[in-house]
């Protein structure tokens, strides 16, 4: 079970979908974010790195949009107790503007 805002889901796609205009690119990138949050679902607590300052309690995942490239995209996501997780964010590590992603996630809170 996965919880979000719907309104942070559609723009996250929609800046992925900018970051990656060719179609088989953005499919690709779109098919590692949901394997992404799979392995998030499969290992609540473990999984991913523990964040820090605006972000403590939140965790992140760092993989690649496509294979055999290094992990530019990030997964920001919390466990919640009884299974399932709340997420935050995804995308890119560094937005085109180059606001780092972990900026952008901690004014959603």
């Amino acid at each position: 079970d996965v919880s979000s805002v719907n309104a942070y889901v559609a723009k996250d796609l929609a800046e992925l979908r900018f970051a990656f205009p060719q179609d088989a690119d953005f499919a690709t990138a779109a098919n590692a974010v949901a394997r992404e949050l799979a392995r998030a679902l499969s290992a609540l607590w473990t999984w991913g790195s523990a964040l820090e300052h605006g972000l403590t309690g939140w965790r992140r995942s760092a993989y690649a949009s496509a294979p055999g490239i290094t992990a530019d995209l990030r997964l920001i996501f919390r466990p919640r107790d009884g299974g399932g997780i709340d997420l935050l964010m995804f995308g890119l590590r560094y937005h085109l503007d180059t606001t780092s992603i972990y900026h952008t996630a901690a004014t959603r809170l």
